[in-house]
């Protein structure tokens, strides 16, 4: 991967949702553990979908966190997990906000 990079600069571009998403690595599962358990367990929706059709899913919920992720970022330096996980870590609160 690093080679591709490094040779095609160009896929620094189209490989920016997953370094967005990777950036909020904590938050990122934490939806989708809460969005599938919701949607998939018995105690609420019971959605069943047919086996292709979890991989359109994956994508389209992966599309949801990237444009999420993005959208995050340009206003905050860390997802909110991982803002929390660095205030518990340091045992002080962290700047949160972008400086302007």
């Amino acid at each position: 991967m690093v080679l591709l990079l490094t040779y095609r600069p160009i896929w620094m571009t189209r490989l920016t949702a997953f370094g967005l998403s990777g950036r909020m690595a904590l938050t990122s599962y934490m939806f989708q553990v809460a969005v599938l358990d919701i949607l998939s367990s018995g105690y609420r929706f019971g959605l069943r979908l047919r086996l292709y059709l979890y991989v359109v899913a994956a994508v389209a919920l992966f599309s949801v966190q990237a444009l999420f992720s993005g959208a995050w970022l340009r206003r905050f330096r860390f997802g909110p997990l991982e803002w929390i996980w660095r205030t518990f870590t340091y045992a002080r609160s962290q700047p949160l906000r972008r400086a302007t």
